[in-house]
């Protein structure tokens, strides 16, 4: 992994020190956060469809049922939507690594083909081999011949290296990651992805590296696993306090769809 770093404020890359060069922004040792280049890592991101800004609008408009509450005013006193206020935005990331495993195998088929070379044939010269006499104006030719047969299957697996049926979005349409988000930690990204792809390759070879029994002799058989993306799907968490008992609760808000979690 690259020790370069990025400032999460301009994106650019900083040297050891209190400030960005850049922005003026202060760096991570003083509070705020510094990123580290993923260039080493197959991360991508799933473009965000909700900004910020949209997400406030649908926590305001469901802050009141978040607690329990109705929006009727009451005889005395304010409303719900009066004392429920917004506290914080965060923004996070579901991490899901994704394997597309690709069975390859070559294997060899026992064959006889007939050459009609006519009745007045008396003898078939093949280059390479040595003649046929023919029956009956027909030359038997046994051969070996040697085919492919393709597998694939792709599996999904989640921050917690658990098998999830998710549909992820087409790879053609991910972000590439240059930095990884400050919430991330490129360690345990790498550990995640190197436990995912143990855990595809028992998945995998139980699911698809297994040829058809009909298809011959197998001469050579391969697994690749070597497509795979760390996908990131960012969401937003919205905090409320109920400034009359003190309570705090949270929104979770999907980024790309813009619906509640």
């Amino acid at each position: 992994m690259s020790t370069k770093v990025f400032c999460s404020s301009c994106g650019s890359q900083v040297k050891a020190g209190r400030f960005c060069e850049h922005c003026g922004a202060p760096l991570a040792e003083n509070g705020a956060t510094v990123q580290t280049q993923a260039s080493q890592l197959p991360l991508y991101t799933i473009p965000v469809g909700c900004t910020e800004e949209a997400a406030r609008s649908l926590g305001e408009a469901s802050k009141v049922a978040l607690f329990g509450l109705t929006s009727k005013r009451p005889l005395f006193g304010k409303k719900p939507e009066e004392y429920i206020v917004h506290k914080n935005t965060a923004r996070n990331e579901k991490i899901y690594v994704r394997i597309h495993g690709v069975y390859s195998a070559e294997y060899t088929v026992s064959k006889t083909f007939s050459l009609d070379v006519g009745q007045d044939a008396v003898k078939v010269e093949v280059a390479g081999v040595d003649g046929f006499a023919p029956k009956a104006g027909a030359v038997e030719v046994a051969a070996k011949i040697r085919k492919a047969y393709r597998n694939e299957a792709v599996v999904v697996f989640n921050e917690k290296a658990d098998e999830v049926n998710i549909q992820l979005p087409n790879p053609n349409t991910l972000e590439p990651c240059r930095t990884i988000p400050p919430t991330l930690n490129s360690s345990d990204i790498q550990k995640l992805l190197d436990t995912t792809l143990t855990l595809a390759q028992k998945v995998l070879e139980f699911r698809i590296q297994k040829a058809p029994s009909t298809i011959g002799k197998i001469e050579t058989e391969n697994l690749d696993l070597s497509d795979n993306q760390i996908v990131l799907s960012p969401y937003y968490v919205l905090t409320y306090e109920n400034t009359k008992t003190g309570e705090t609760k949270t929104l979770t808000i999907d980024a790309v769809k813009g619906t509640l979690q």
